[in-house]
């Protein structure tokens, strides 16, 4: 299952692609309100919703075509959002350090999330992008074994990091060079990875 937001509602996306034959299932439309069209609002019932949503797949179930300009974050409320620095050897090269034993690990605010298609104001040409797996959480998780980590994984997405580097290497800690609002545009879809 692959959920998005389309048009600002919570849908979800028919595995037809983007290149053609793909179609949307509104959720709110669909469930007759039992789930909220804020995309946002579906992880405080997340078992619920994905038990619900697998009985509306197929093209029989669409409520609109994909348009893939229709197509913004799928989350953009999360309650964290964390970031893994420095988690492979070739990033810390680039970086000029070595890579720590363990990555660190920093917070980020949710103003640095945009959709696919949002306009992102640089703030100096001294920003640094990376390709990032994000991992959307769909349920409340604390002390997770690993082997049921996954189970606690609402999808996953791709997204563009934007970092400033030259505030962030002044001396200054990690974190200011990574809240610029919305210096990150992550891809439209959270799907299940696997």
């Amino acid at each position: 299952m692959r959920i998005g937001r389309a048009r600002g509602r919570l849908v979800i996306i028919d595995s037809g692609g983007f290149g053609g034959g793909g179609g949307l299932v509104d959720v709110a439309a669909v469930s007759g309100g039992e789930f909220s069209a804020d995309p946002d609002r579906v992880f405080a019932v997340w078992d619920r919703f994905t038990e619900w949503a697998g009985r509306y797949a197929g093209p029989g179930a669409h409520t609109g075509p994909l348009v893939p300009g229709d197509l913004g974050a799928p989350v953009l409320a999360p309650s964290q959002v964390f970031g893994i620095g420095l988690n492979y050897r070739e990033h810390a090269a680039e970086s000029g350090v070595d890579a720590p034993a363990v990555p660190p690990v920093f917070t980020k605010f949710r103003s640095c999330l945009a959709g696919p298609y949002a306009a992102v104001e640089l703030p100096s040409d001294r920003v640094d992008w990376e390709v990032e797996l994000v991992a959307v959480i769909g349920r409340p998780a604390e002390r997770v074994p690993e082997e049921k980590a996954w189970s606690y994984v609402a999808g996953v997405m791709v997204g563009q990091d934007l970092s400033e580097r030259t505030v962030q290497r002044a001396g200054a800690a990690v974190l200011a060079g990574q809240v610029v609002s919305r210096l990150r545009a992550d891809r439209p879809v959270a799907g299940d990875p696997r």
